[in-house]
């Protein structure tokens, strides 16, 4: 397993640091590098598939992460849904890659 500092990590919720700024600087201050989704708007499987290039986590939103995508995110290691629920995931695939998904209440 790589180091954190070694890690790519893409986040694409807008609000994600939006009630506490502190998310952003600790986030960037563990991992490697961060792309942020500055669309404003959750991110589509063609946007996803071009953005998960290198990247071995992701902070999610509302984006649809769908099959195209996750074969896509050759690194992709673990997804962190940023709130509650599973939608727009396809979990039988991210299960069969080996991608954690997870789910963070509370945290929107």
């Amino acid at each position: 397993m790589k180091p954190l500092k070694e890690c790519k990590v893409l986040v694409t919720p807008t609000s994600y640091g939006s009630q506490d700024e502190s998310l952003i600087s600790r986030l960037e201050e563990k991992v490697g590098e961060v792309v942020y989704n500055t669309t404003g708007k959750p991110l589509s499987s063609v946007q996803l598939q071009e953005m998960l290039d290198g990247v071995d986590g992701m902070i999610a939103g509302l984006d649809t992460i769908d099959t195209a995508a996750l074969i896509a995110a050759t690194n992709l290691k673990v997804i962190a849904r940023y709130g509650v629920g599973y939608q727009n995931v396809d979990l039988d695939v991210a299960k069969k890659l080996k991608i954690t998904v997870t789910i963070t209440p509370g945290a929107n």
